[in-house]
């Protein structure tokens, strides 16, 4: 007969890793959200902030709305295009590249 002996200690432990995990999981999008947030001064709203996605769309503008998805690891950018109808759609593999891109991105919108 074996028996299974758990501590507080060790149940703690477990909690611990999994609350590093979902941190991490979190953080791949962090540093996009922060270039985003200037834009919020110029009249746009987050729409979704999750942990694979965020969206951010222009106050009464719904087809202006910016988007980045992070799957299967690529970052995946919809952009909108400036006096159009339409968005542009892109994937980045390197994270460095990916906020460059997107730093470029929103410095040029204003």
């Amino acid at each position: 007969m074996s028996y299974i002996v758990t501590t507080s200690k060790s149940i703690n432990n477990v909690s611990n890793v999994n609350n590093i995990t979902d941190n991490s999981k979190y953080d791949l999008l962090t540093p996009f959200h922060h270039i985003l947030e200037s834009l919020v001064e110029h009249g746009w709203l987050f729409v979704n902030c999750d942990t694979n996605i965020i969206s951010i769309r222009k106050l009464f503008y719904e087809l202006e709305e910016i988007r980045i998805e992070y799957h299967n690891d690529t970052y995946h950018f919809t952009l909108p295009i400036n006096n159009s109808n339409y968005s542009y759609y892109r994937k980045i593999h390197q994270v460095s590249d990916a906020l460059n891109y997107l730093q470029l991105y929103v410095d040029n919108l204003y």
